[in-house]
């Protein structure tokens, strides 16, 4: 090979290793074009529906409410149910039959309690495909739940007891959560219940929530209770109110029979009482930020026992300086406006501490 031969071989060489480079430019340059104007295409295909999954929750026993701390314990069942069309088959009786079905073959929707202080251990009962291709999967739980409650009108109040069922990981964003009204129920066994506590019904509605980014759709069921205040009626309520009635029949009597004296000492003896029963009850009454209606009772008592107690001192005074017909007409005045002031006053707290509804 002469060397003018050599020479243009190394010419064509660099000439194609130049090519080459540039070649190497032009499709990344293309493929940077194709990310900017057709990213869909370089990243994993999302699913462009979401999925539909009814949820419902049968409420099994109710095993404690802890007012102190906001917390409610609850043993319950979690229904959820879905379709998938590949497990369609036909039948004769479409709305009896049932097949078990393997974990394999479905594809499990991710949910879970949005609202639990501990982890939740679900325990699946059981798992079937009805014909028309809808997956039942039946689970059991215990849970601790965190809630918020309104104690105002403590102790005529109801609570609403909230069970926030949401999706988990990665199927937030992919799937919706329903509300099944047909398969939400409480149970009617005797130990269902608490003693403190009445069950009257359960609501439920569907609620949207930010996570992340991402827009998690979920259940809501809030589990309605009425507190029995029947033993804080007739161990408080009664038993003060009759207390406070004998601080004023000192008013109701002759004059000659009950001196300004005796009315004294029965008032001030009454406001002891008053007192006494008030601090009893701090171990018993939910310790709040506001006031409960049971606070603004005890605060009535007390105001109208010092009432009477000053009226007393009035009375007292009047009759010192010698004008017994004004002090009788004291006594009269505050034996009637006294009972009514404490029947108004106790209707127009019970009015205003009324019921809230379902949050």
């Amino acid at each position: 090979m002469t060397k003018e031969e050599r020479v243009a071989g190394t010419q064509m060489c660099i000439a194609m290793h130049i090519c080459e480079k540039r070649w190497s430019a032009v499709l990344a340059l293309l493929c940077a074009c194709v990310a900017v104007w057709c990213p869909s295409r370089l990243t994993a295909a999302r699913p462009s529906k979401l999925r539909l999954v009814n949820v419902a929750i049968r409420v099994e026993n109710l095993a404690d409410v802890d007012e102190v701390h906001e917390r409610w314990e609850l043993r319950g069942t979690l229904i959820a149910s879905w379709l998938e069309p590949a497990l369609r088959y036909r039948s004769r009786d479409e709305l009896h039959d049932r097949r078990s079905v393997s974990m394999d073959r479905i594809n499990k929707p991710n949910i879970g309690l949005g609202n639990t202080l501990s982890t939740v251990d679900l325990r699946q009962l059981d798992l079937y495909v009805r014909p028309d291709g809808r997956v039942y999967m039946i689970e059991t739980f215990d849970a601790k739940l965190a809630t918020e409650l309104d104690l105002r009108r403590f102790p005529f109040d109801a609570e609403y007891l909230p069970v926030y069922v949401t999706p988990l990981d990665g199927d937030i964003d992919r799937i919706v959560l329903i509300p099944d009204r047909a398969r939400s129920q409480l149970a009617t066994s005797l130990f269902a219940g608490l003693a403190q506590w009445r069950m009257q019904g359960l609501h439920m509605r569907a609620y949207s929530d930010n996570y992340l980014g991402d827009t998690a759709h979920g259940v809501v069921f809030a589990l309605e209770v009425k507190r029995n205040a029947g033993a804080y009626v007739w161990k408080f309520i009664v038993p003060l109110s009759l207390i406070v009635v004998v601080s004023w029949l000192g008013f109701w009597l002759s004059p000659d029979d009950f001196k300004p004296k005796d009315l004294l000492g029965t008032g001030v003896s009454t406001l002891l009482i008053v007192v006494a029963f008030t601090l009893s009850l701090t171990n018993v009454l939910p310790r709040t930020s506001y006031v409960t209606y049971i606070d603004v009772f005890l605060l009535i008592c007390f105001l109208l026992v010092i009432t009477a107690i000053g009226a007393t001192a009035a009375i007292q005074v009047l009759e010192v300086e010698h004008e017994p017909q004004r002090a009788m007409r004291v006594r009269k005045t505050v034996g009637t406006i006294l009972p009514v002031l404490f029947i108004i006053s106790q209707a127009i707290v019970f009015f205003v501490f009324q019921d809230r509804g379902p949050a």
